[in-house]
């Protein structure tokens, strides 16, 4: 029962990457979004997954619906909501993670730069949001860092926070340095969002056993 419910967020992943997420909002692309992430916590909740990555889940759901309505007061909620979200996450990290491995610091010394290139050059533009985004980016390059210092069993956590660094990095540049109406977006906002569903399926995959 439970790979029913993967199958159906992974579809409606896809539709949503594929065909609606460079869109304006409208009610079709909102359900699709939302349905692939509330799948997703169906699927985590029957797969017996902690209770710390449902809730987080819980977050993600709102931050997603949120994201996909477009008006400022909602991009302040879905900020808000994955700020939750990735403290959750940062949590159920911490009970896999171990001392600082030497050979993980290229990675975080480039993911840690990424984020503040990407800052820095939509800083002028941030406008509102620049509370939101000051607050939600240390949670993620903390979550990254902490991604890194899994041990080898767990490298699916460091495959997960990876990809958020990047779909976030990615978002960023995309809300504040390309113009809505840009052709750029038919690629890049597919690309920001099955970044990050794939992110959200490798921290399930990181903490529940999937039976066939």
């Amino acid at each position: 029962m439970s790979l029913l419910f993967l199958a159906i967020a992974l579809g409606a992943a896809l539709d949503y990457g594929l065909r609606h997420s460079w869109r304006l909002p409208n009610f079709d692309r909102s359900m699709t979004k939302t349905c692939a992430t509330l799948s997703l916590i169906i699927f985590a909740s029957l797969a017996n997954a902690p209770g710390l990555l449902i809730v987080g889940l819980g977050f993600a759901a709102i931050g997603d619906y949120s994201g996909s309505r477009g008006p400022l007061r909602w991009m302040l909620l879905s900020a808000t909501a994955f700020l939750a979200s990735h403290t959750m996450y940062v949590l159920l990290y911490l009970e896999r993670s171990y001392a600082f491995a030497p050979h993980s610091g290229p990675a975080m010394l480039l993911g840690l730069t990424g984020v503040i290139v990407m800052v820095a050059t939509c800083w002028r533009t941030l406008a509102a949001l620049r509370l939101a985004v000051v607050m939600y980016t240390p949670v993620i390059m903390v979550q990254f860092v902490i991604g890194q210092t899994v041990p080898a069993e767990f490298m699916t956590i460091a495959y997960a926070t990876t990809l958020f660094l990047i779909s976030g990095c990615l978002l960023g540049l995309e809300l504040f340095a390309i113009p809505l109406d840009s052709s750029v977006r038919r690629w890049s906002s597919p690309v920001v969002w099955l970044t990050y569903f794939a992110a959200q399926m490798l921290v399930i995959f990181s903490f529940v056993e999937i039976e066939i």
